[in-house]
């Protein structure tokens, strides 16, 4: 049987239901939708007349246990997500379930609007802005973390399964609610099902294509971020159209999607956090998600934190301040690992949007990087704790920091948010810069200074030739660079994002440099 043909037989299946009455008190009135599994229509409550939805499924699957126990768990867990003993808002309510005359069906309420996949349909690019989707999805992500923390994993969240209720009648804006907990994961040993290949492949999560029953929230935060970034740039980075799932699959697992444009900095580092192919590397749950999308709209502020300063200190300093602090700069010396760690993990600033180790410009600190230390420990520290996996600024200027340390950084997904780099004042040399150019984690990287650091061509050809195909900003200026290098930088094209390159003060000719000058195309600074 063809496709069509199979369509067809459902359709007509399910248009044959029309007019039946359910436990002698829902009458089936029309056909709202059906898939493979069920049908859906609009209905009548005929004992108080109220209109209502009712999803009824197909006989043909009434014998099987795994699709009946999907089915009927569906009414279970959205009945489990509830705030202050009522019905989240933001979920679909399901006030029934029953059987009648072989029918299994579950009663909901009645729906009037569209799909968040409709919606997006309609517009220019099938794009919104940022701050309208982090809207709309705020109350689906509050949803989402109240099923979390009664033990639900949605498992299934996409456009198609947000709804937006239509109030323009009231003068009020869409209400989006949660729809099909079908397949959610419960952590209730009474509801049990033979977890297989479920769910739609390219919103699935890297881990649930190889081990379905070991999923938790983190797939749900993969998704709920996926959405987000879909609605922002008008495209899944993981669809392949009619491909098999398969390809679908190597995709979502190997795969980094680009960096959405028109985001800032904080919004992206969240996107990007959600979308770690590890799930230890995502936040822990939607809760988290929800604090951190809330601390991404709020405005830049970078608390200078004066040498000496105590955790304590800083932690009475903002206790009763309106002003939320997401961002640190220890001014003047630094050094060791203690006393970065004290204060940048203190939960007052969580998540820490930029971490800033460096001392004001000076002709010591340009000559010399005696008075910072610890670079490569600190690097070390900030690659293993959780506190530093909202980065998205990152500066260490000085301190000894080598390949060692950057390698640190390059081995790390922790860093996978990290838009700016500033690692000038280091010892990075050609293997520092080729190590962190190999890095696949910094693809998203825009702005990276890596002044003053005995790179060499060696190391500029790595650029050129690596992973850091996102930067749009890039400072080698001071280093050891000649005509090779700036030629495989100018010439890369890995880095046809580049705006501007700062090559000043390496020992390039000058026939060279006039050349780099001249073009139009990019911002060469440099001097003869």
């Amino acid at each position: 049987m063809s496709i069509n043909d199979e369509v067809q037989r459902l359709r007509q299946g399910s248009e044959a239901r029309i007019g039946v009455v359910l436990s002698d008190k829902y009458r089936i009135e029309s056909l709202l939708g059906f898939g493979g599994t069920a049908a859906v229509y609009v209905a009548t409550n005929v004992v108080v007349g109220r209109p209502c939805a009712i999803k009824v499924l197909h006989g043909e699957h009434k014998r099987e246990p795994e699709i009946v126990e999907r089915f009927r768990r569906e009414a279970f867990a959205a009945n489990r997500i509830r705030v202050e003993g009522q019905p989240h808002p933001n979920v679909v309510d399901i006030i029934d379930a029953g059987e009648s005359d072989g029918h299994l069906y579950l009663v909901q309420e009645l729906l009037r609007g569209e799909t968040l996949a409709e919606y997006l349909l309609e517009q220019s690019g099938g794009r919104l802005a940022p701050e309208v989707i982090v809207a709309l999805m705020r109350p689906v992500i509050h949803a989402i973390a109240t099923a979390h923390a009664a033990g639900v994993v949605h498992r299934d969240i996409k456009p198609d399964n947000v709804f937006l209720v239509d109030r323009s009648a009231l003068g009020r804006p869409p209400l989006p609610k949660v729809l099909d907990f079908g397949i959610a994961q419960l952590r209730d040993a009474r509801i049990t099902v033979n977890d297989r290949f479920h769910g739609t492949p390219s919103y699935m999560a890297p881990e649930t294509f190889g081990a379905p029953a070991s999923v938790d929230a983190h797939a749900d935060v993969w998704a709920l971020g996926l959405t987000i970034y879909e609605a922002i740039t008008g495209q899944n980075p993981f669809d392949r159209g009619d491909q098999p799932w398969f390809a679908i699959m190597h995709a979502v697992q190997n795969e980094s999607p680009p960096p959405p444009e028109g985001v800032e900095p904080a919004l992206r580092s969240v996107l990007r956090r959600c979308l770690q192919k590890k799930p230890e590397h995502r936040f822990d749950d939607a809760a988290h998600l929800l604090a951190a999308l809330d601390a991404s709209m709020e405005p830049d502020n970078t608390l200078d934190v004066a040498q000496g300063t105590s955790a304590e200190r800083l932690r009475e300093s903002v206790a009763g301040s309106e002003l939320r602090c997401n961002g640190l700069r220890f001014v003047g010396p630094w050094s060791g690992v203690g006393e970065v760690l004290a204060v940048a993990t203190l939960e007052e600033f969580y998540p820490l949007r930029a971490l800033h180790l460096c001392e004001p410009p000076s002709e010591d600190t340009l000559r010399r990087n005696a008075r910072n230390s610890g670079g490569n420990e600190i690097c070390a520290a900030l690659s293993q704790h959780p506190s530093f996996r909202t980065l998205s600024s990152l500066e260490i200027a000085g301190g000894g920091v080598s390949v060692v340390g950057v390698a640190a950084l390059a081995d790390s997904e922790a860093f996978a948010t990290l838009e700016t780099l500033n690692l000038s004042h280091n010892r990075l040399g050609d293997l520092g810069a080729v190590t962190l150019a190999d890095a696949p984690h910094l693809s998203w990287l825009s702005h990276l200074d890596l002044s003053t650091n005995a790179i060499g061509n060696e190391g500029a050809k790595a650029i050129a030739a690596g992973s850091l195909v996102g930067l749009r900003h890039l400072d080698l200026s001071h280093n050891r660079i000649g005509d090779e290098g700036a030629k495989a930088i100018a010439e890369s094209a890995k880095l046809a994002s580049l705006e501007s390159v700062n090559l000043d003060g390496n020992p390039i000719s000058p026939e060279l440099a006039k050349e780099l000058r001249d073009r139009g195309d990019k911002l060469y600074l440099l001097s003869t």
